[in-house]
């Protein structure tokens, strides 16, 4: 049964959505895949729109911790935890309720600015009429799996196999070590070589970001 309804329903998967991770994506933008034999669209994704660059990733775990300290100052239920069902993205409700609670303004704050473009795959032909209402049921004719996975092959992956071939002196040991390696040596590997300018330098600090230095 459904957490939040408390009923049970027959859920059926008519459309996948994906986002890219910061600003315009380079990948979903132009993923196609088409039968060479019969020029049909197996799979495409479709262009949605764009976020509008809300969140809380500009919000560090210790500050957030400090947020969390007001909220149950506040006797907020939300300085607890997330419980799933209670609504969605608990870390952004529980730090705009904080923010409210010091008087700060915060759609300002939660607005990073950075927007995501937003795709749809369609998996029911009459996706969006039955998502809306409209049917009753969703009418399937999509290829199965192992038919878009034989296309991809073909398209992307014997291509690239030709191409790139030291994927042939790979060994599954070498993903083993990588996974185990320290949470501190991928975080490091992972940081972009650029300059970053540390937030009591900013021209323009906000109270968030001045209580965070």
């Amino acid at each position: 049964a459904g957490v939040i309804s408390g009923k049970r329903k027959g859920a059926r998967l008519a459309m996948v959505t994906v986002m890219s991770a910061l600003g315009r994506s380079s990948i979903y933008n132009r993923l196609k895949l088409t039968d060479p034999e019969t020029n049909e669209t197996a799979v495409r994704l479709i262009r949605l729109g764009k976020t509008l660059g809300f969140g809380h990733f500009q919000i560090p775990n210790g500050l957030f911790s400090r947020l969390r300290q007001v909220l149950r100052e506040d006797g907020h239920e939300y300085a607890n935890g997330y419980k799933f069902g209670g609504g969605p993205n608990w870390r952004v409700r529980a730090a705009r309720e904080a923010l409210k609670s010091l008087g700060l303004d915060a759609d300002d704050i939660m607005r990073h600015g950075i927007e995501r473009e937003v795709y749809a795959m369609q998996i029911a032909e009459n996706a969006r009429a039955f998502l809306a209402g409209g049917d009753a049921e969703p009418r399937f004719s999509h290829r199965t799996v192992a038919e878009i996975s034989a296309l991809a092959r073909e398209r992307w992956v014997v291509p690239r196999s030709g191409r790139m071939p030291r994927y042939r002196d790979f060994r599954r040991e070498e993903l083993a070590a990588a996974i185990q390696l320290p949470m501190s040596e991928l975080a490091s590997a992972r940081q972009p070589s650029v300059s970053r300018q540390r937030p009591c330098e900013s021209s323009s600090i906000n109270p968030l970001r001045l209580s965070a230095c």
